[in-house]
């Protein structure tokens, strides 16, 4: 059942992203935190890949449509929870990014103990810039839960609660550790505030440059 809806997910994206024309993939140095994916260096040599490193798939239109990470040339590598080896987004208009939270084999993931979405929608101001509201939604696979002891009722109330805490997300989520993000712009709600959020030495100045667009 797994593997039909990952061919049936495939099919739908690669339908819904043939319109953007000729793409390219750069690729980036990333070192695991203890919480994070950071990004060293950006624009590498393919042709010598290091152990830990990011392939950023690019449209026509300068926005990014994939993110994928990788351990020694493999997504299927030990991460934390909360943390994605995979991302893909699509464009559906000028004012809508819809991310896809993916594991390592390409299957929708979602988690309710670190809150994490298989799929966020980021409806943005005309402009582009400015997020009006997130809606993340949860694909999950109740077969781990309820064999490490869940119900489907607890299944059910955690997956509420989850939800009952949601705010709209300050950020398109992992568009700090992509170089061309929306074609250079980098889209944040209303609450967002640069001193209070954490982008190391690397990634900050993309991020700055791209506020300033």
């Amino acid at each position: 059942m797994r593997h039909i809806l990952a061919i049936q997910f495939f099919l739908i994206f690669h339908i819904l992203t043939g319109c953007y024309g000729q793409t390219k993939t750069i690729y980036h140095e990333y070192e695991p935190t203890a919480s994070d994916f950071a990004i060293i260096k950006w624009n590498i040599s393919k042709d010598k890949l290091p152990k830990n490193y990011l392939a950023e798939t690019i449209d026509s239109h300068g926005r990014v449509i994939e993110l994928k990470f990788f351990e020694n040339n493999s997504s299927m590598f030990d991460r934390l929870c909360y943390l994605s080896p995979w991302i893909k987004y699509e464009y559906p208009n000028d004012t809508t990014i819809i991310e896809h939270y993916l594991n390592g084999i390409g299957l929708p993931e979602s988690g309710l103990e670190c809150e994490m979405p298989s799929k966020v929608t980021y409806h943005l101001n005309k402009d582009k810039d400015l997020i009006l509201n997130t809606q993340p939604e949860y694909l999950l696979d109740t077969t781990l839960y309820l064999a490490n002891g869940w119900t489907l009722n607890s299944i059910n109330e955690a997956l509420i609660g989850v939800k009952e805490n949601q705010k709209t997300y300050a950020i398109v989520d992992y568009f700090s550790k992509s170089k061309a993000k929306l074609n250079g712009k980098f889209p944040v709600s209303r609450d967002f505030d640069i001193k209070v959020f954490y982008f190391n030495i690397t990634e900050k100045p993309e991020i700055e440059k791209a506020l300033n667009k």
